[in-house]
């Protein structure tokens, strides 16, 4: 029998990882990853929470034009749909503006 096929190279390997490819995550300065990662996690936050308030907002919406009882009382439902979205956006665009910020303030004395 043949002995097994070695996997083809994918390029020079780095001498400082170790032989089996691992990364060696407990070298890595955390307390500067901690700053790296937090602003990132939060935005994520912030846009999930957006996200599921802005669904929650688009069911009320199809509720309510679908308790009119005219065209005239759909149109206004949708008016204000859309004039409450747009506000919406707007504040979560200034939100989201000041979270990417927080990690170019300096730090509080």
């Amino acid at each position: 029998m043949s002995a097994a096929k070695q996997p083809a190279s994918s390029g020079p390997r780095s001498e400082s990882l170790p032989p089996d490819g691992s990364f060696p995550f407990s070298e890595l300065p955390w307390s500067l990853g901690s700053a790296a990662i937090n602003p990132p996690i939060s935005m994520w936050v912030e846009l999930l929470r957006f996200g599921a308030q802005r669904l929650e907002a688009q069911a009320n919406f199809w509720q309510e034009v679908c308790a009119c009882r005219d065209v005239g009382g759909a149109l206004k439902q949708q008016m204000t749909f859309l004039n409450d979205a747009a506000t919406a956006y707007a504040r979560e665009a200034t939100a989201l503006t000041e979270k990417a910020r927080e990690p170019l303030r300096p730090p509080q004395a």
